[in-house]
């Protein structure tokens, strides 16, 4: 038994570096907690209970977006291209 978890934990770390390289171009969505109302096309965004503040594009169904209203995010892998897709209940 104890082969076994040792070679998972040699092989994990290659494994990591794989999945991250093949998805390293997926879309990813989450939600996100509005921070700042949305202005110049753009709305400030944070991760609940996170800190770290995002600039996401919003979208004809974000533009009205206030903080503490709750909007879904689709990015790749940097933030830099994040855009507010949709309010926190999903698309219209």
């Amino acid at each position: 038994m104890w082969d076994i978890i040792n070679l998972w934990n040699q092989l994990k770390s290659r494994v990591d570096e794989r999945i991250k390289a093949q998805t390293a171009n997926c879309v990813r969505m989450r939600r996100y907690d509005v921070v700042s109302a949305a202005a110049n096309g753009y709305v400030e965004v944070c991760l609940p209970f996170g800190s770290a503040v995002v600039k996401a594009k919003t979208t004809a169904q974000t533009e009205d977006a206030k903080p503490g209203d709750t909007v879904l995010v689709f990015y790749t892998t940097g933030s830099s291209g994040a855009v507010a897709f949709c309010m926190g209940a999903g698309p219209e």
